[in-house]
């Protein structure tokens, strides 16, 4: 069986954790851990996002948008998996105010209740 969207719904916090780089030298993102709480499911979870945005990011204004995010603004944060035939996995956060999803791509999602991690 596959897996299915899932929904993190009343976020009491939110941010950007580690950011990992093929070379420090080089824009090139290998895997990007959002931290966040939530209401619904009630808990902490890390993602870790392999592969985002596409990795080669130079000055990823997807990245510092990210970064610059409070969890006041945030109405949900879902996450699609890479099934059906899509290649990519993806991250969509609901803002409060606009309504504007920030969508971030990126090759598959680990940390997510219920998903297999492989």
């Amino acid at each position: 069986m596959g897996k299915h969207p899932y929904t993190f719904r009343d976020i009491t916090h939110f941010s950007v954790g580690d950011l990992e780089k093929k070379d420090p030298r080089i824009d090139y993102i290998t895997n990007l851990t959002l931290k966040i709480e939530s209401e619904l499911p009630k808990g902490k979870y890390s993602l870790k996002l392999i592969e985002p945005f596409p990795p080669k990011c130079r000055g990823c204004e997807k990245l510092s948008k990210l970064r610059s995010l409070d969890h006041i603004e945030i109405e949900s944060i879902s996450t699609f998996p890479n099934s059906n035939g899509k290649k990519n996995a993806r991250i969509e956060i609901i803002r409060k105010a606009s309504g504007t999803p920030i969508s971030v791509r990126c090759k598959r999602i680990e940390g997510v209740p219920g998903w297999n991690e492989k």
